[in-house]
């Protein structure tokens, strides 16, 4: 389970523009299927001062055989891509 929380103010859950504030908690349930060769990611999001009720979305993902799963932090996406930071070292949206 990853659970996260403390997100800067103003920024997105994704890319079309849902708002996370400073109450938004996400939780990501992990689970293999099929013996491994899938994976499921039930994701729930909660923030009593955005919406209503928590929700949650379920994906799946199919393994590709010899694939490798790594841990991947925000701050390496930035390190990869400075554009995606801001002056003040944060992730810019």
């Amino acid at each position: 389970m990853v659970d996260t929380v403390n997100f800067k103010q103003g920024s997105w859950l994704d890319p079309s523009g849902v708002p996370r504030g400073a109450q938004t908690r996400i939780v990501e349930r992990i689970r293999p299927l099929d013996g491994g060769k899938r994976l499921e990611i039930q994701t729930t999001v909660t923030d009593a001062d955005l919406f209503e009720t928590p929700w949650t979305t379920p994906k799946l993902y199919d393994l590709r055989p010899g694939a490798m799963l790594e841990d991947f932090v925000c701050v390496d996406r930035v390190r990869a891509n400075p554009r995606w930071a801001s002056t003040d070292g944060a992730i810019a949206q």
